[in-house]
């Protein structure tokens, strides 16, 4: 797909958008101890590269069709934030475990996401045992500090800046309807595909964009966040996820 940027000229400046890099590493120098970190925190995680292998024709085992199908999905959502509960149960040790939950990815076909142990020390949490195959190399980042007012102004700016791309996707799915109205029929069955899969993202993109809004605005005091990357070391396909992540739990309103 291509990428078209407009420009909105407007005479009051809007808040910067940071981009999910610059959202994600926009900590403070102070971090809590690990007697305070445990509990559940509520945010957003976001595939920001995916770099996945053209596919394979005649790919034979259902491994491969698996593989396929997993690397389509992640392309799909490429850009687009999926909500994320991440529930954290670390001991004054600074050891314990972590759970990650992204919509539409570890809640598919009712798999409870498992618990993976970690340690934290010194504002870095660290999963103890990563999972990846030894044909990839795979790293994380993952960092807990006190949130501050820029991450919760950038927050925001996110969360607005998501509004306006459901409503781009919104318009993308009117003009597909319209289209598919008068398509000849061999055309039906991929532009229904189309339009569902947008649908999907249109739901997805709402719930991520009203779970910026409320965390920008709640008192939570810590910031998680996670910087995952995994590439494969015969360099077929790479992919880069951004997490971030506020200490307080959001009210969804249901779709």
């Amino acid at each position: 797909g291509t990428t078209s940027t407009s420009t909105v000229s407007e005479n009051v400046a809007p808040p910067k958008v940071p981009t999910w890099d610059e959202l994600a590493t926009a900590k403070d120098a102070q971090y809590p101890p690990a007697t305070e970190i445990s509990g559940r925190y509520t945010g957003v995680m976001v595939f920001t590269e995916v770099n996945i292998p053209q596919q394979t024709a005649g790919a034979t085992s259902e491994e491969q069709a698996g593989e396929a199908c997993a690397f389509a999905i992640l392309a799909a959502l490429k850009d687009a934030p999926l909500p994320v509960v991440v529930d954290l149960q670390v001991g004054a040790d600074g050891k314990g475990t972590m759970t990650m939950n992204i919509e539409g990815l570890t809640d598919m076909d009712n798999s409870k996401p498992e618990a993976v142990p970690v340690s934290y020390a010194n504002g870095k949490l660290t999963i103890s045992n990563p999972s990846g195959g030894s044909d990839t190399i795979d790293t994380q980042d993952i960092s807990i500090s006190l949130l501050t007012k820029e991450y919760q102004q950038g927050l925001g700016a996110k969360a607005t800046e998501e509004q306006g791309k459901t409503k781009a996707l919104q318009d993308e799915i009117a003009a597909l309807k319209t289209k598919l109205a008068s398509a000849a029929d061999a055309d039906k069955a991929k532009l229904q595909q189309e339009i569902e899969q947008k649908e999907d993202l249109v739901k997805m993109r709402t719930t991520s964009a009203a779970y910026m809004e409320q965390l920008a605005k709640t008192d939570a005091k810590l910031v998680l966040n996670g910087v995952f990357s995994s590439k494969a070391k015969d360099g077929s396909f790479s992919m880069k996820g951004i997490m971030t992540a506020v200490n307080a739990t959001v009210t969804m309103p249901k779709n």
